[in-house]
């Protein structure tokens, strides 16, 4: 009604759900929220006179539309039924009599356009000649969506990518780690996760306590804890663990990599799990997370939205306790600069030169004062800021990775080109060899 507002919202609910709020009687009313009690709501179609909802979406794993009237239901279950699995992002003329598609997947190439006559039930493709893939889906990896159980029975998520045509249980594992922490892996195509399975390793994609899109009991639920001992950490591992005992991965082969929070946790799995892995590659990776907020904090940067609230005041409501002094002091003794000398495990991190977030200088001191028999492979890039931008800063990273990969299980690494291998030279600091396994 014309007193009514429609919004996502959370307003009292955990997970954010469709409410409307009504402006005589000042009161919010939640009419859908996700059926399988996962998901904060994800985007909506009203009706076309904009007086009552059409259809909303949740992204569980997948994203999955759910229809207002038997007319919705009907049309969302005719396209998801003609694209299967598709994640849909879906746009509507003022009218409703046409919808603008964009179906996605994580074993497509590219996203796939359509415009769907709603009246005819008519799907005609767009740009197909564009958007033709050169890769075909059957030689990517689709996602396989992961719920499991952690420590205090807490529900969690995370997508696993499988190899084709090698046995399971003998194929190395990586764990990809997403930054944040408050954010999240979606199981869409990301090139970096296809690449690492062609080269016949399982990757691992984890939505520890601390991602986004599960509610806000989920993105608060370590409390500010990031490592072991309910943390982040330990959502991390248990996730690991539970595609091992299914068979799913060698025990003997386990990696962990992932970009400046995923760096951060990446770093503090080798450090609090010795010997577990052959391998990390942290990059752009805050060597203590408190001593970079801190940072931050002070000097803002890219970090912090320019019309966005102080870290003083973003951060604890996302459940962390910044203005605490006992948290920054814990972790501190917790963070991997603290334990640096006891480092175990063979570590290639990726520096930005010119980094507002992560200084380059707390990388370099890291590698200074990590173990010597273990002193990380360390890859400056003089131009990049907290990631790199162009087209061979990107495949210096990736180089790094793949490299990495190919001397601990064997995978095989694309050879640099003239122009990326001159790069490396310049830039990539090996102070003590890494040798094959």
């Amino acid at each position: 009604s014309e007193t009514s507002v429609w919004a996502l919202a959370h307003n009292g609910e955990d997970r954010m759900s469709l409410q409307r709020h009504d402006a005589g009687s000042d009161r919010w009313e939640t009419l859908h929220s996700d059926p399988r009690g996962i998901s904060d709501a994800v985007t909506i179609l009203m009706q076309p006179d904009g007086k009552d909802w059409f259809a909303i979406a949740y992204r569980p794993d997948r994203l999955m539309w759910h229809g207002r009237t038997s007319t919705a239901h009907s049309r969302i279950a005719s396209l998801q039924s003609r694209l299967a699995g598709a994640n849909l992002d879906i746009r509507s003329s003022n009218d409703g009599r046409r919808w603008l598609l964009q179906a996605s997947k994580a074993n497509w190439q590219y996203d796939r356009l359509f415009l769907y006559d709603t009246a005819q039930d008519v799907l005609t493709p767009l740009f197909e000649s564009e958007r033709k893939a050169a890769v075909p889906a059957a030689q990517l990896a689709d996602m396989l969506p992961m719920h499991w159980r952690g420590k205090g029975d807490v529900l969690l998520h995370g997508y696993a990518f499988l190899p084709k045509g090698i046995p399971l249980a003998a194929a190395p594992i990586m764990a990809f780690i997403h930054g944040g922490p408050y954010n999240r892996s979606d199981g869409e195509m990301d090139v970096g996760t296809q690449l690492m399975v062609n080269r016949g390793y399982i990757v691992f994609k984890p939505n520890f306590r601390g991602s986004t899109g599960y509610g806000l009991a989920y993105v608060r639920g370590t409390g500010g804890n990031f490592g072991r001992d309910d943390g982040a950490l330990d959502d991390i591992i248990s996730g690991i663990d539970l595609l091992l005992a299914n068979g799913i991965g060698d025990a003997r082969k386990q990696a962990i990599l992932g970009h400046s929070f995923g760096g951060y946790a990446s770093l503090l799995a080798v450090t609090h799990y010795p010997g577990r892995f052959r391998f990390a590659v942290p990059s752009a990776a805050p060597v203590d997370i408190a001593w970079t907020m801190e940072d931050v904090a002070v000097e803002g940067g890219s970090a912090v939205a320019i019309d966005g609230p102080p870290v003083e005041v973003l951060l604890p409501a996302y459940g962390l306790p910044y203005g605490d002094k006992a948290w920054h002091a814990r972790m501190h003794r917790q963070s991997p600069l603290a334990h640096a000398a006891e480092l175990r495990t063979p570590t290639y991190l990726w520096a930005g030169g010119r980094d507002d977030r992560v200084a380059v200088e707390s990388l370099v001191r890291y590698t200074a004062e990590a173990n010597p028999a273990f002193r990380p492979v360390l890859l400056i890039d003089p131009d990049a800021g907290h990631s790199p931008r162009g087209r061979l800063n990107s495949e210096a990273l990736a180089w790094l990775i793949e490299d990495a990969a190919n001397r601990h299980f064997g995978g095989g690494v694309t050879p640099p080109s003239p122009e990326l291998q001159a790069f490396l030279d310049r830039n990539l600091h090996r102070p003590v060899a890494v040798k094959a396994e």
